[in-house]
C-alpha cells in the first residue's frame, strides 16, 4: 500500500462572554463523514500554516478571529482511503472570535455549533481532540492570570 505525509491546518474557534469568564466552542459536521471536529484545510501555494487556518475557518465557517500565537496543537493520525494510507499531521490554533454568525461552507460542513466546554468533550468524534479541547481550557485560563 502507498503511504503519503499529508499536512493540514485549523482553528479552534473561541467565543469569550462578556464578563470573561465563560467560552463557547465551535465545532462542525464533517459532510463527508458526519464526525464532529474543528474547521480546518490544507495550505494553498505561497501560504504560511497560520495564513491557510484563518483562510481555511474563514471559507468553512465564514468567521474571521484573533489568533492566540503562543497557543499551537498538533494532532497525527493514520488512516486508510482508496488503497493509500495516510499519515496526517493537523495543526491547530486558537482563535478568538467576536462576531459568532456562522456561514456554513455547504459543500463541506453539514452542520455547526456553538457549544459549552462539556457539551463540546461530548459531542467531538475523536479522543485527540477532546484531548487538545482540554489543554486549551487549561492554557487559556494560564492566560487569563
Amino acid at each position: 500500500m502507498r503511504k503519503v505525509k499529508d499536512k493540514s491546518y485549523g482553528v479552534i474557534p473561541v467565543l469569550q462572554n462578556r464578563n470573561g469568564d465563560e467560552y463557547k466552542f465551535l465545532v462542525v459536521q464533517s459532510l463527508a463523514t458526519d464526525e464532529w471536529v474543528y474547521p480546518k484545510g490544507h495550505k494553498e501555494n505561497g501560504e504560511s500554516e497560520l495564513d491557510a487556518a484563518k483562510r481555511e475557518l474563514s471559507e468553512e465557517t465564514g468567521l474571521s478571529c484573533d489568533i492566540l500565537p503562543t497557543l499551537r496543537y498538533e494532532d497525527t493520525y493514520e488512516f486508510d482511503k482508496d488503497g493509500i494510507s495516510y499519515e496526517k499531521t493537523v495543526t491547530y490554533y486558537v482563535g478568538l472570535v467576536i462576531f459568532h454568525d456562522v456561514t456554513i461552507q455547504k459543500n463541506e460542513i453539514k452542520d455547526y455549533k456553538w457549544v459549552t466546554y462539556d457539551q463540546a468533550l461530548g459531542l467531538l468524534s475523536f479522543d485527540r481532540s477532546k484531548e487538545i479541547l482540554m489543554q486549551v481550557k487549561r492554557d487559556i485560563a494560564g492566560l487569563q492570570k
